[in-house]
């Protein structure tokens, strides 16, 4: 007879397993649809459509698979933005729609809340979109944003609620939630995300009273030592950093990914620290301090100057990630960095590339990409 610690263990897996699921999205073949026709930036949402392929392929698992992770910077809109666009945030992101959609899964951070409102009484509002926002992250083929960053609370609880239930209803995945790692999953394998904020804005409970995740040492090894049962490669994305006019990594930032890691992470990535840092390691483990912005009316060059992040993996191992220099153009469109400034993008390329090279960690210059190898 089995043991009642046994039991207990099999029981525990079990209810493990049925959570992993609800937070799991799953890879389609109609996201290969989206591949094929990227050059038309207006997609539809194909979100429900592969949750019915998905049904249908639950059960198959590859021996050799390739995936990739596209992940965009943070975007943080409203003000600015909504007026340069007349609300129309559709063509902030017409750029690089053929970039986004060809990954097969794309994650980003959002710091900005949604109402359902047409138009914001106030255009001038920070950080507050209408629900036209919707379709732009439809056409980038998000499938999951994190709302796990310090502006989520400026605004309500009921706001915040009806941003999440906005995103929900578009089948865009809320991650950051408190005790809730996320998955990405192809062929039966899977990429884990544990998503956390700590960057603080008046008190913990701001945020803990609406399911946020707040970075703390002992809640984090506890969702990665789950997300590791459950996954075969985890993620760590951290809301980081001194704030948006400071630039550079802190002795903070490099104290969280090496506990991280040494907590099972096998990679870590952050938002809200500004300005590209060059790729390194810790126990032969990636670290990208931050991913930038996707998209912000902050006018530091610094914050304007991003990269996209296609993380590509063989058989659940990461074998390399392409960095696709952007640039933030009049807080209103988002360009290939080489369509800006051909000249400033290959400087920028160079810098972060070299300073990459120099931490130890193989990088090359191809393609307008940056390309590092592991």
């Amino acid at each position: 007879m089995l043991s009642f610690v046994a039991l207990s263990s099999v029981a525990s897996m079990k209810l493990l397993e049925k959570k992993a699921e609800k937070s799991t999205i799953k890879y389609a073949k109609d996201k290969e649809e989206a591949k094929d026709n990227s050059s038309d930036f207006v997609v539809e949402n194909n979100h429900d459509e592969k949750k019915q392929d998905n049904q249908k392929s639950d059960n198959n698992y590859s021996e050799n698979t390739n995936m990739d992770l596209m992940v965009l910077g943070e975007i943080m809109m409203g003000g600015k933005v909504t007026t340069n666009l007349d609300y129309n945030y559709l063509m902030a992101f017409k750029n690089i729609y053929d970039l986004t959609k060809k990954a097969d899964f794309t994650y980003a951070n959002l710091s900005t809340n949604i109402t359902n409102l047409d138009k914001i009484e106030d255009a001038k509002t920070n950080y507050l979109v209408t629900k036209n926002i919707l379709s732009a992250f439809n056409a980038l083929g998000l499938d999951a944003l994190s709302i796990a960053n310090d502006h989520i609370t400026d605004y309500p609880s009921e706001i915040i609620k009806n941003t999440e239930s906005l995103l929900e209803e578009n089948s865009i995945y809320v991650a950051g939630k408190k005790d809730m790692p996320m998955y990405f999953e192809k062929d039966g394998k899977k990429i884990a995300i544990v998503s956390t904020n700590s960057v603080i804005i008046g008190t913990k409970e701001n945020y803990t009273k609406n399911g946020i995740s707040v970075y703390d040492e002992n809640n984090i090894k506890k969702n990665i030592q789950e997300a590791k049962k459950m996954a075969d490669f985890v993620i760590v994305d951290i809301h980081w950093g001194k704030g948006e006019a400071s630039f550079g990594v802190t002795t903070q930032m490099e104290e969280m990914a090496k506990f991280v890691i040494e907590s099972g992470a096998d990679l870590v990535m952050g938002t809200h620290a500004i300005g590209i840092q060059p790729i390194s390691t810790y126990n032969g483990k990636p670290i990208i301090y931050t991913t930038g912005y996707a998209m912000t009316d902050l006018e530091y060059e610094t914050t304007k100057v991003s990269y996209l992040f296609d993380l590509k993996f063989e058989n659940t191992k990461l074998s390399s990630i392409e960095m696709t220099p952007i640039y933030i153009k009049d807080a209103k469109e988002v360009l290939q960095y080489k369509n800006y400034d051909e000249v400033a993008a290959n400087i920028n390329m160079k810098s972060i590339c070299n300073r990459t090279i120099e931490n130890g960690v193989n990088a090359e210059i191809s393609d307008n990409k940056i390309i590092v190898k592991f």
